[in-house]
């Protein structure tokens, strides 16, 4: 990332360092404009292109996807259209946030049913969650994989949240604000549980919440309504077409029930894949069974280990497990990150060393009631490198 933003662009006038910033810039003050009513339509359309823009270079230049600004991308869309009296596009930023946790409940449904939740399969998300990726479990998670009725409540509570975010969003002013309560903590679950943080997403909670409606049953008086604008002029009616057909076309891809149908659009949400649907666990899903998972394996000859080469271990098995298991690099690429993992063990050994191989390494975790302990059943060799550092 650092190299990349000293980029010389625009034919060497400017560094991609100084275009972010000013990309950066100009979202921040079309963003709070648009909260001030400052030419807000026009704020809104620019405080979105800049930040799609910022932050598509920002995400694709990492080794890993990611999606965390999305949503908040497709909640900022309906309120280029925002005007006061027009609640439309409230409405319609509060559906497509709320299709993202809605349609993530329905493709588990239509997946498997109830069986999603009422058998072993959460146990098994956190098991690869963590340990295939080379976490250990904290002591809270490592209670509910040791008790049955703990992840089958947990998982059942993934899907009363989801699902429940997406129906009670069509209620009225109190099941509106249950919706942004069960928002709020499938947002917890996600980020304390499955270490996937999206705190950025908070503030959306806000588009199922009538304050209007809270402040006067705060103050204890009858509820004040906002009163609604003229007729709308046919630029207005334009703008509610194009934004009813988004909307439309965001809960068909939503809930399409062809897994692979957002897939081939390159669409979001992405909630149909198998990382956040599919099971973990092998059918039928009555019985328990054992849970098989793949990992990188490192092993290395070091006659005296450096404090630092403990410490290491976890970090260095997450970063292979991108360019080993995820997206294989092949011919030189393989090779370099062969001799960089030798290099980065080498200076941590105090002692006489022999060399570092890599295995894509298959295990299994036994069936419950039993303990959640890792065993290896097969490893295949990945590259190796000797004594004196070379492949």
């Amino acid at each position: 990332m650092a190299a990349a933003e000293h980029t010389p662009v625009f034919g060497g006038l400017l560094s991609l360092a100084t275009v972010l910033l000013a990309a950066k810039a100009l979202w921040l003050i079309a963003a709070v404009a648009a909260l001030l009513g400052i030419c807000r339509p026009l704020a809104h359309l620019v405080a979105l292109a800049a930040g799609v823009g910022l932050y598509r270079f920002l995400e694709g230049v990492g080794t890993s996807w990611s999606h965390g600004y999305n949503v908040v991308f497709l909640a900022q869309l309906p309120l280029v259209f925002l005007a006061p009296g027009r609640r439309w596009p409230l409405v319609a930023a509060r559906v497509m946030v709320a299709s993202m946790f809605g349609s993530a409940a329905f493709h588990k449904l239509h997946a498997s049913g109830i069986g999603w939740a009422w058998s072993d399969n959460m146990r098994g998300i956190l098991v690869v969650q963590y340990i295939a990726q080379g976490r250990e479990l904290p002591s809270f998670l490592r209670f509910v994989v040791d008790n049955q009725w703990a992840f089958r409540g947990m998982a059942l509570g993934n899907l009363v949240a989801q699902g429940g975010t997406f129906l009670l969003s069509f209620g009225g002013a109190r099941a509106r604000l249950a919706a942004a309560a069960l928002f709020l903590a499938e947002l917890a679950g996600l980020g304390l549980v499955m270490q996937l943080p999206n705190w950025n997403w908070a503030p959306l909670a806000l588009l199922f919440i009538d304050l209007d409606h809270l402040w006067a049953v705060v103050r204890r008086r009858g509820v004040v309504m906002t009163p609604a604008g003229g007729p709308m002029s046919h630029h207005q009616l334009a703008g509610a077409g194009v934004l009813a057909a988004l909307t439309a076309c965001q809960l068909v891809v939503a809930f399409h029930p062809d897994r692979d149908f957002g897939y081939r659009l390159s669409s979001y949400p992405f909630t149909a894949f198998d990382m956040y649907s599919g099971l973990f666990v092998e059918k039928p899903l009555s019985q328990h069974k054992p849970v098989s998972f793949s990992a990188p394996l490192v092993e290395y000859d070091c006659a005296r280990p450096g404090p630092e080469l403990g410490r290491m271990g976890e970090e260095l098995k997450r970063s292979l497990r991108e360019r080993v298991m995820l997206h294989p690099v092949q011919g030189s690429e393989r090779n370099a990150l062969l001799l960089q993992t030798d290099q980065a063990i080498r200076a941590r050994c105090d002692g006489a060393f022999g060399g570092v191989q890599i295995y894509v390494a298959d295990y299994e975790v036994p069936a419950y009631p039993a303990g959640v302990t890792t065993q290896l059943v097969h490893k295949r060799l990945f590259g190796r490198t000797d004594r004196l550092g070379t492949l």
